[in-house]
């Protein structure tokens, strides 16, 4: 195998460890699945708004990879919740895009705080099995 693609592999297999302790990292409040939906929804949608571009039902499932019907499910429960509204497209009146909310904006920095003490977290226990190898290595231990 080139030495590209393992690296390539190996990252891939890094960011998938990544995301699995990101979730089961002890954070307060803990984070349940539709938390992790509705991240992956506000992200999208506030992405798009940050490069001045509209973001539709479809092109919402393009970027998640899924099903169109799947991310309609997942639309209509932030909207359901106050966290998204449908308005329409300022190029495409006949088009429905997908804003933020106040609401929608309050929920995606909570869940950024909840990324960040997670990766705290996953930071210190690396760095405290990185410490403890080093001081069994020094002492000469295998």
């Amino acid at each position: 195998m080139p030495q590209g693609q393992a690296l390539l592999e190996t990252v891939g297999t890094a960011f998938a460890r990544l995301r699995r302790r990101t979730l089961q990292a002890p954070i307060d409040p803990p984070v349940g699945r539709k938390d992790v939906k509705r991240n992956l929804v506000l992200n999208t949608v506030d992405e798009a708004a940050k490069a001045s571009t509209e973001m539709t039902i479809g092109g919402l499932a393009d970027h998640l990879l899924v099903d169109p019907s799947v991310a309609s499910r997942m639309v209509s429960d932030c909207i359901s919740h106050g966290y998204l509204v449908r308005a329409a497209s300022q190029q495409d009146g006949r088009r429905t895009v997908l804003q933020l909310t106040e609401e929608g904006t309050v929920l995606l920095s909570h869940f950024r705080h909840q990324q960040r003490q997670a990766f705290e977290y996953i930071t210190r226990e690396s760095l405290a099995g990185h410490q403890r190898v080093a001081k069994a290595t020094a002492a000469g231990e295998p």
